[in-house]
């Protein structure tokens, strides 16, 4: 019972309610949504509606965990529909929302008839709903309600509509999930309808559990396995043996123990509960149940097929018997007669006082002629009189003398009446005379007729025989069609190793019985040999290589012979040579050859006869070769391979109908066209009839004919399966090659990102490598103060640049030849002292002295970027030697009175640039080196972030702080 107060959804309130019943509108203001309001003009009882958006849900259909289901009105479409609306607390769940919604989408592109349509999907008020198709009528739980068992015809027919939706939906790549009676709606007209489809799975998002009902859940899913469409048939099947039970397949005190069941428990048979239940039915649902997904029904073509099957051999379930109406007769002078009513309100209610001892007689329609006698009284609009029992109409009877004396008339007239037939029995005895003469010549004239229509007769019997052998080879044809079609379409997908197993043997007639021979001691020494020798290795290679260059099967019984053969041929020889041996020789075993080895079976083909003196060592023979090769058994061969060999199977016992209808077609035509059969008498001919008709009714009624129409049958269901099998074969091997594609799509990206990377590392390889050609090309330009020239050198190498990399390593070389310019320029400045620095464009804090030359003591006397004059002779930069050059550097740059005289980031910047002069002309001397690396240390210790400038301009100068 679902309590108004338990209704957590957020709706608004409405002002005014509709009655169902009169459509008056009556006040709702103040009253809470779905509680009881009463129409002020019918008095019917209705709950109040609510809005949610522009649905006006009507009615509470169920409650559970997570919301509710109600039945609404959608005010914009102007229909009535199903809306499942969730709690807030799973709105605001963002994982929950989006699992909804995706699923929502997924179930709304299913349109099947026995799944609940869905509308459209939303959120108001924070509440996720989904709308769906409103299903007037019951759900499969309301007829299992009491645990009454459900008729299996109505349960199966239930069952194949929801597999076959479910069919489709798993075409569509959709579960359900949560397969169980109470989702499982039925129309008024008894169509089934699953609801609430891909939604468990969101349910189980929700809450990050297991989802699934205990008694139906499939085992896999409680092991948080994969779970796949079999999962589902666990589900309909433990649904279809509750239906059919009246209890779960398995139970429990709680949810828990429910669950465990499953794993420790066997199920029970159905059968064994309900006795009632076919045995095929319940063969169907235990393979729907079993407990690991490979030993369930592979795909729903399989269990619709045998669904369909079982359910076109039980028939339609049996409608529900109309209610029978009861029928009131009163007497005569009494109120009309009543159908239809309660028989107890009626005694409750008489037409009149008057009568209180009246008494009715109740009798149900169809009770013999009573009822068809108040029916006829209805009809003509009379009222039907009724005998009395009362004592007091008898008395009134013997003192009515009218009455007795019309009981003297009827006994005189019964007295006429019987004279009068006397007289007239004896005139017609004499024309029974007559009648009878002429009957009896009838009669004779009538056998012959009849013996005639018999004989003839006999031609009918032959052409029904006739029939028959022509119906059994159609059945063949069709047979051989569907298994040839079929075949061809699949081989392409049999693995190799198990095509040879797609035709099983057809099955051995039953053996002639052995003829009595006398034994012949002399030839039991041949067969001995014979069995030695099968387990010969040899022997048997030779006949292995017989058996192949005939075009035989490879197995065990062919390689028998041939070796059997082999082994008795050779021993003809060595008899043949004992017997012209010397008299006084010992007498050698003879050997005796029948002929009877190898015998024509009238086929075309040869056959081993035994000579009925044992097995000849056959069995050890056959043994030896079973040893050796390897044999699948029939279950451990795939699905599609079984259902073909059955499907070979039902045609030989196709072809075996043709061999016996033939026989009998024969037979009836040779008695029916004997030349004494025109003479036979009627008894004969009657016998001859009979005999016949029993023969047709026998080979009609004998187990391999009359199973025509359930072998064909087979087959067709055979190959449904089988299709549905190789479909699922196709479609592995399509995804199979899709994803091989894929793979190979990949795996070509990969190569091609691979090799586009090592052209791209090799291209900036060869870029940066060009660039640093032309940089070391640079240095004796800029030794010769060729800076221009040295710079346009460097844009020629760049105008061929594609890369990020050889462009920065472009900028890097271009801006070393900037800064050793720029040195040069430093130089030019102060080597001849500067007075005034800011006149000479030095950022120096005080004058600089000249430089005095420590060893030789010359002063230069004049400089600039290009030219320096040392007593009085002027010479460029490239005269001066490195010794002279790096004292110079050394007295500006590493003296503290010169070098402390610039100012910090001047100074820092010569440090910087006076280290790549050093690093660019003079790299060989270890003490330069020290040098170079002493100034980039200077200027690192004055501005630690000059060291990201001197490792791009001179890498590798001062070693990496870790």
């Amino acid at each position: 019972m679902i309590e108004k107060s338990d209704v957590l959804i957020i709706t608004d309130p409405v002002s005014e309610a509709t009655c169902p019943k009169c459509s008056h509108r009556c006040s709702a203001e103040g009253l809470p949504s779905f509680s009881s309001l009463v129409c002020a003009k019918c008095g019917h009882s209705y709950d109040v509606p609510a809005k949610l958006g522009h649905f006006l849900l009507q009615k509470i259909i169920g409650m559970g965990g997570m919301g509710g289901v109600y039945r609404a009105h959608d005010e914009m479409l102007k229909r009535d529909v199903a809306i499942k609306v969730m709690r807030k607390s799973l709105g605001d769940n963002e994982t929950f929302s989006e699992t909804f919604l995706r699923e929502a989408q997924s179930a709304a592109k299913i349109n099947h008839p026995n799944i609940v349509q869905i509308y459209s999907f939303g959120k108001e008020k924070g509440q996720p709903y989904i709308v769906m198709e409103l299903v007037l009528g019951g759900g499969l739980d309301k007829l299992m309600e009491g645990g009454k068992p459900v008729d299996q015809r109505l349960v199966m027919r239930v069952g194949e509509q929801v597999a076959d939706g479910l069919r489709y939906a798993s075409e569509e790549g959709m579960m359900h999930g949560d397969v169980k009676p109470e989702n499982i709606l039925l129309t008024e007209n008894r169509q089934s309808k699953l609801v609430d489809f891909g939604l468990a799975s969101a349910s189980g998002t929700a809450s990050n559990e297991i989802w699934g009902t205990p008694f139906y859940i499939a085992p896999e899913k409680v092991r948080r396995q994969k779970a796949d469409h079999r999962a589902d048939i666990y589900s309909l099947g433990g649904t279809l043996y509750h239906a059919m039970a009246g209890q779960p397949p398995f139970d429990g005190p709680d949810a828990n123990a429910v669950v465990k069941a499953r794993f420790v428990e066997d199920l029970k048979p159905l059968t064994e509960i309900n006795p009632d239940v076919d045995p095929e039915v319940a063969a169907i649902v235990s393979r729907m149940l079993m407990a690991e997904p490979a030993l369930r029904y592979p795909t729903y073509g399989s269990l619709l097929s045998d669904m369909r099957r079982v359910a076109e051999r039980l028939g339609p379930e049996e409608e529900a018997a109309p209610s029978s109406k009861k029928i009131i007769l009163r007497r005569k002078g009494k109120p009309v007669i009543k159908t239809g009513g309660d028989s107890t309100e009626s005694a409750a209610a008489p037409s009149s006082g008057r009568f209180p001892s009246e008494k009715k007689i109740v009798v149900g329609r169809g009770v013999m002629a009573a009822s068809e006698r108040v029916a006829s009284s209805k009809l003509s609009g009379q009222q039907l009189p009724v005998e009395s029992e009362s004592p007091a109409l008898e008395e009134n009877l013997e003192d009515d003398p009218a009455r007795r004396m019309r009981v003297v008339k009827l006994v005189v007239m019964l007295v006429v009446l019987g004279l009068v037939g006397v007289i007239g029995g004896l005139g017609g005895l004499v024309a029974w005379r007559h009648a009878y003469v002429k009957n009896k010549e009838a009669e004779v004239a009538r056998k012959e007729e009849l013996r005639q229509d018999t004989i003839f007769g006999l031609r009918a019997i032959a052409e029904r025989a006739r029939g028959i052998h022509e119906q059994a080879l159609a059945n063949v044809e069709r047979g051989q069609t569907i298994v040839n079609e079929f075949v061809a379409a699949a081989t392409d997908f049999i693995p190799d190793e198990v095509r040879s197993y797609l035709m099983p043997p057809r099955p051995e007639p039953p053996p002639p019985p052995e003829p009595e021979v006398e034994e012949e001691p002399a030839a039991a020494a041949p067969a001995t040999d014979a069995a030695a020798s099968l387990a010969d290795p040899a022997l048997m290679a030779k006949a292995a290589a017989a058996v192949a260059a005939a075009g035989m099967e490879m197995n065990a019984e062919n390689l028998a012979m041939f070796a059997k053969t082999m082994a008795g041929a050779a021993a003809i020889p060595a008899a043949a040579a004992a017997a012209a041996a010397p008299a006084a020789a010992p007498p050698e075993p003879e050997v005796v050859d029948d002929g009877n080895d190898m015998e024509a079976d009238g086929n075309g083909e040869d056959e081993y006869v035994d000579d009925g003196s044992g097995d000849d060592g056959i069995g050890d023979g056959v043994a030896a070769v079973a040893a050796v090769m390897e044999v699948i058994e029939e279950s451990a061969l795939p699905p599609i391979v079984q259902r073909i060999r059955s499907m070979y199977l039902g045609l030989y016992k196709l072809e075996e109908m043709v061999k016996i209808t033939e026989a009998l077609a024969l037979e009836v035509e040779e008695a029916a066209q004997a030349p004494d059969v025109a003479n036979k008498t009627l008894e004969a001919a009657i016998e001859l009839r009979d005999k016949l008709l029993a023969r047709c009714d026998s080979v009609t009624q004998d187990t391999p004919v009359a199973e025509a129409k359930r072998v064909l049958s087979g087959l067709e269901d055979d190959r449904t399966a089988a299709l549905g099998l190789l479909n699922d074969i196709r479609g592995q091997a399509e995804r199979e090659a899709k994803e091989a594609r894929a793979i190979a799509e990949v795996e070509a990206a990969k190569m091609a990102k691979l090799r586009a990377e090592e052209e791209q590392e090799m291209l900036i390889r060869n870029e940066v490598e060009s660039v640093r050609t032309t940089e070391a090309m640079n240095i004796d330009l800029m030794r010769t103060l060729e800076f221009r020239q040295a710079a346009r050198s460097l844009r020629n190498t760049g105008s061929n640049l594609k890369t990020q990399e050889g462009r920065d390593a472009l900028a890097v070389a271009q801006e070393r030849v900037a800064r050793i310019e720029e040195f040069y320029k430093f130089l030019g400045i102060v080597v001849d002292g500067v007075k005034n620095p800011a006149d000479e464009g030095i950022d120096a804090e005080r004058p600089l002295p000249a430089f005095t030359h420590p060893n030789h003591g010359w002063v230069v006397q004049e400089a600039d970027a290009k030219r320096v004059t040392v007593g009085g002779k002027t010479v460029s930069w490239q005269q001066i030697d490195d010794i002279s050059m790096v004292m110079m550097i050394r007295f500006y740059l590493l003296e503290d009175k010169q070098a402390t005289a610039l100012r910090f980031r001047y100074r820092i910047r010569q440090y910087i640039n006076g280290a790549l002069y050093l690093e660019t002309f003079i790299k060989d001397s270890p003490s330069v080196k020290q040098m170079s690396v002493k100034m980039a240390e200077e200027a690192i210790k004055m501005f630690p972030r000059s060291r990201e400038e001197i490792d791009r301009l001179i890498p590798g100068l001062v070693k990496a702080e870790y």
